[in-house]
């Protein structure tokens, strides 16, 4: 064949190299596709070849001479053979006189014809041909295709000049744009094969499509690269090109499949609920997934024909879109800008591993333009998708519409307010009539948030967020560090108050036992303080003060760089103006309100009238060794001493931790709350369910439990920590 496919490779976002494209929606290819180029024909296969002496006229039964990019004027070899031995029988050289089809007349055709079957022939010019048209397009695996978008029709159309000479050269786009995404499409000369082949490398860069439209992803069904190749002998002409196409199947797949054919290995835990186009938005989604492998895209899904099918710019500036990008901390991901200089940044600002479950801030920030043109978008045209790519898997953390972000007009004005400690176990410990503020932990602490306020009856309210922010009193400013939010938009209102009939969750803390009652937030109703016109709302928000001071917290202020931009919120909590804030939000009948309580964090060991001492022993026989023997159970005791007063025995609580140097996940053993049975856990209790407590002296409180190292990465080593609470006598 003259135009010959030899071989192609894709290359995903990550550097894997694949011979077939494997993607997923809004994801980033690189397609090398190998060709070899000549102008040849060989009888054979087929293809008869007959000449005719007396008129130097040779004819090409069903074929075309002209399709092989024979021209007048060009210098032809003629090589009759032997098919079986490859030895040369004859050889002549010539000009074109003319091509018209199957027939070329030359100026002297071969005396010697091939017989068959032993014999063949091979008419050759050395010219390379001049240009190639190539269109790029994204067709039903399984089908021939062709080069009309699914999308709008349009044909992502490219150029070639290759008479320039050199070996690199740049494919030029014409025509209207938006029938894909942006596409890039280059060519490599990178051998000349004899003085008769051209072999090139054709590298296209290109991002999946499918956002339009999941139905192509189906029932099995999914989408392949088109790339029909029309190359033209000489420069220009309008006929005679040689048509190649390349089409191999594929494996991709829409939202949330693994591909087209993987097995799922990412999973969505808690999705965002809403993001506004005029202001920044910032929170945190949870996705279970065992790949470390990730990346985050977005765009905008117009429900408007006009404004997406049939125009001159492609579909990656009309979505807006950020293709999965591998996040670099503190580099905010810029979107593409769509005509009217419409986009936004969407920054990842923490990631939290704790076993599988990744939890993962962002902040989502629109520019001038991205609000003025939303604001021009009819109710129902603000479509918008968030997702984060972790292993085979693009998780759908966002698919909605976007919204107006109302201005903070008043305060909440709350019934009651209260926090709730590690040993507050209960339900029933959520219940208070009381307004509890200023709350004071240590890094470690796991609490409860309680907050209680009244709705007016047939209020509208469309979201309630609640979380952890760093605020300076001196400037104002401030950015969180764990957000939560509940999304009241299908929530009916009932009954003769016409409230929202409320009984949301969301996980918060994954790495407690799932024995605590400080591992998901709640939102629910509150009869009990209802009034003739007004509904009861509760809200429980359980969260950690966070110690990981080895993962990135990059929508930091720079007050803390570089040092302790971390997730340890210690910094925040105690540096300068800088302090911490329980903060909870809603809108009400299109006005925004908030309350803010400050809290107080506070480092380990901060009781100076506490001695710890954490040691480690040999279970069998019991033998203080204060180093972990691998492959054997152990033993930890932390031992509490007060330098003055007595413990209250019948108030004490406590625990130990573990967990692998700067890793997760942390793990516990506690007084307060029962082991719950997990078989990974490497501390459990010496005997029943809870960790042992007991009381040498009046002044010496013992902590004890078991420690299997086979349970856990002691490869950069472990932390243990331990802490004590409750009532201390003087």
């Amino acid at each position: 064949m003259p135009i010959l496919v030899t071989n192609q490779s894709f290359q995903d976002m990550f550097g894997t190299t694949r011979s077939y494209l494997k993607s997923n929606v809004g994801d980033d290819n690189t397609a090398s596709i190998n060709i070899q180029e000549s102008i040849q024909v060989i009888s054979g296969n087929g293809n008869s070849l007959t000449n005719n002496v007396s008129t130097d006229i040779m004819t090409f039964l069903g074929g075309d001479f002209e399709e092989e990019g024979f021209r007048a004027n060009d210098t032809v070899v003629i090589v009759v053979y032997n098919v079986n031995t490859g030895n040369t029988i004859s050889t002549k050289t010539t000009t074109i006189d003319y091509v018209v089809g199957d027939t070329m007349k030359v100026a002297s055709t071969s005396a010697n014809w091939y017989e068959l079957p032993d014999e063949a022939v091979s008419i050759t010019t050395s010219r390379a041909r001049e240009s190639m048209m190539l269109d790029v397009n994204m067709v039903a695996n399984g089908s021939a295709g062709s080069e009309f978008s699914l999308i709008d029709g349009e044909v992502t159309r490219f150029n070639f000049d290759l008479t320039g000479g050199g070996t690199a050269f740049t494919g030029v786009q014409i025509g209207n744009k938006s029938g894909s995404y942006d596409v890039t499409a280059s060519m490599t000369l990178t051998s000349s094969a004899g003085a008769s082949t051209r072999e090139y490398t054709m590298t296209l860069r290109f991002t999946q499509i499918g956002l339009y439209n999941s139905n192509l992803f189906s029932f099995g069904n999914c989408v392949k690269l088109y790339a029909g190749m029309s190359w033209s002998s000489l420069a220009g002409e309008p006929f005679g090109q040689t048509i190649d196409v390349f089409n191999d199947d594929a494996d991709t797949g829409w939202f949330n499949q693994g591909f087209n054919s993987s097995v799922i290995d990412a999973t969505l835990v808690q999705g965002i609920t809403t993001l506004a186009y005029d202001s920044v938005t910032t929170g945190q989604f949870v996705i279970d997934s065992a790949s470390n492998d990730y990346a985050i895209g977005s765009a905008y899904i117009s429900g408007s024909d006009s404004y997406y099918k049939i125009q001159p710019e492609s579909q990656t500036n009309l979505t807006m879109i950020v293709s999965s990008s591998i996040p670099v901390n503190g580099v905010p991901n810029q979107s593409a800008l769509n005509p009217d200089g419409a986009g936004y940044t969407i920054e990842l600002t923490s990631l939290a591993t704790v076993g599988t479950q990744r939890t993962v801030g962002f902040t989502f920030t629109p520019n001038s333009a991205f609000t003025t043109f939303m604001s021009s978008q009819t109710e129902g045209n603000r479509t918008f998708y968030v997702w984060m790519k972790f292993g085979n898997v693009n998780v759908l953390v966002f698919s909605g519409q976007l919204s107006s972000a109302p201005v903070v007009v008043g305060t909440i004005n709350m019934n009651a307010t209260n926090y709730i400690d590690h040993s507050q176990n209960s339900p029933s410990d959520e219940d208070t009539t009381l307004s509890v503020t200023g709350y004071t932990g240590n890094v470690e602490d796991d609490f409860g948030f309680v907050a209680k306020w009244l709705w007016i009856k047939k209020a509208t309210v469309s979201y309630v967020r609640v979380g952890i922010r760093a605020y300076n009193s001196s400037t104002e400013e401030s950015f969180m560090l764990q957000q939560t939010s509940f999304s009241l938009n299908n929530i009916p209102q009932t009954g003769p108050l016409d409230s929202y009939v409320l009984n949301l969750t969301a996980p918060i803390n994954t790495e407690l036992p799932t024995t605590s009652n400080k591992i998901e937030a709640t939102l629910i109703n509150d009869n009990s303080i209802n009034t003739a016109i007004e509904y009861g709302v509760k809200l429980y928000y359980p969260y950690l003060y966070n110690w990981r001071y080895w993962i990135a917290q990059a929508n930091a202020n720079g007050d803390f760089y570089p040092n302790n931009q971390t997730q340890n919120w210690v910094p925040y909590g105690n540096t300068g103006t800088w302090g911490l804030q329980s903060i909870v939000e809603y809108d009400l009948n299109g006005s925004a309100y908030q309350y803010t309580d400050d809290i107080t964090i506070l480092n380990y060991d901060s009781d100076a009238n506490i001695v710890q001492d954490i040691q480690l022993f040999r279970n069998d026989p019991l033998t203080n060794v204060n180093v972990i023997i691998e492959g054997e159970m152990m033993r930890v005791v932390a031992t509490h001493t007060l330098t003055s007063g007595t413990w209250s025995e019948s108030s004490v609580w406590g625990m130990i931790t573990i967990e692998p140097t700067a890793s997760s996940p942390r793990w516990l053993s506690s007084t307060a709350i029962d082991f719950d049975g997990s078989l990974l856990n490497p501390l459990t209790p010496l005997t029943g369910l809870r960790c042992d407590l007991t009381f040498p002296s009046t002044n010496v409180a013992r902590l004890e439990c078991f420690f299997d190292p086979t349970k856990i990465n002691l490869t950069n080593g472990v932390k243990f920590t331990t802490k004590i609470k409750g009532c201390i006598w003087p």
